[in-house]
């Protein structure tokens, strides 16, 4: 039996006799697939014919939400259409950390949704991971500590490398940078040579607002240097002191984050990790509160879509609580 068998989640459906139109199948039974995600954290649908991004748009629409727009940007990626998205146009042999979409800012979304209308032909699985499971299992005096620091998000940009600021702030003009960093609680810094450097403190974990079960939310593996693979980590020290590389992560009050500590989450992470191959024409719904999501490198044509609803602030989550 594989990993990704023993573990609850994905929790699939099937189409019913008849049944080929998704967006219709997910309206029928919003009610039943929103328990579900509250109950395993992404249910995936499987068998219906393949779709497209007017699909994905539309099944978004049969949760009862509408498409929210990716901004504030922490990787690049591409707008399909009707705010449905590329999956992170990262190189294929580069494997993306387990992370929750956008908790380091502001706002964040309540649902995620991934539409694949070509599996690669190797690899290229998007692993989830249990947030309830891994605030249980990681060490007392880590979480303790998160609870009360909460974590800090540093982020450089630098020209000609990585996200550029006008990217990631939708803008060419400085002073709407400002504005906008100031409106979400982050500082900005404009370093020489027209680098940007921000900070923000979130929340590590909130309390899931339907099941109130504490979930591990941040990004605190993906920001850290320490998950970077050998070669990139040592071409960035040869060119950039450690505190301008373009993610760091810290304790929010400031305190560094040791490797190790990033090496203990990977470990903890790994029996919770499910992994299952994609097949073309599978829609998964995630949770974005109750599981994490990540990326598998692989080999040959990949096109995931990516779409997300239900916006959802801090107001909306109990944080600062303890178990």
């Amino acid at each position: 039996m594989t990993l990704s068998t023993q573990l609850r989640y994905p929790l699939d459906q099937r189409p019913t006799p008849g049944t080929t139109d998704l967006p219709e199948a997910v309206r029928a039974a919003r009610g039943t697939v929103v328990a579900q995600l509250n109950d395993v954290g992404a249910v995936r649908f499987r068998g219906f014919p393949p779709g497209s991004a007017e699909r994905l748009d539309a099944v978004v629409r049969a949760m009862g939400g509408e498409p929210l727009e990716y901004h504030d940007a922490a990787t690049p990626r591409t707008e399909i259409g009707g705010r449905v998205y590329t999956s992170t146009d990262y190189p294929p042999g580069e494997v993306i950390e387990q992370h929750n979409e956008a908790c380091y800012g502001a706002d964040f979304p309540r649902y995620l949704y991934f539409g694949c209308t070509r599996a690669a032909e190797s690899g290229g699985a998007t692993p989830l991971v249990d947030t309830r499971a891994l605030a249980a299992a990681l060490p007392g005096e880590l979480v303790d500590k998160l609870r009360q620091t909460g974590v800090r998000y540093v982020r450089t940009y630098h020209p000609r490398m990585g996200l550029q600021w006008q990217q990631a702030f939708g803008t060419e003009d400085r002073a709407e940078a400002e504005a906008w960093c100031a409106r979400r609680g982050s500082s900005i810094e404009w370093l020489p040579g027209g680098v940007l450097r921000t900070s923000t403190v979130r929340p590590a974990l909130v309390r899931h607002p339907d099941t109130g079960e504490e979930c591990w939310f941040n990004q605190v593996v993906a920001f850290h240097p320490a998950a970077l693979p050998r070669d990139l980590r040592e071409g960035l020290a040869a060119v950039l002191p450690a505190e301008l590389f373009p993610k760091q992560v810290l304790f929010g009050d400031g305190t560094p984050i040791p490797a190790e500590t990033v090496d203990l989450i990977r470990e903890i992470e790994r029996p919770l990790k499910a992994a299952p191959a994609w097949r073309d024409g599978d829609v998964l719904i995630v949770d974005n509160l109750l599981m994490s999501h990540g990326r598998e490198a692989y080999r040959g044509d990949r096109r995931v879509l990516v779409a997300m609803s239900h916006a959802m602030t801090w107001d909306d989550v109990e944080v600062g609580v303890t178990s």
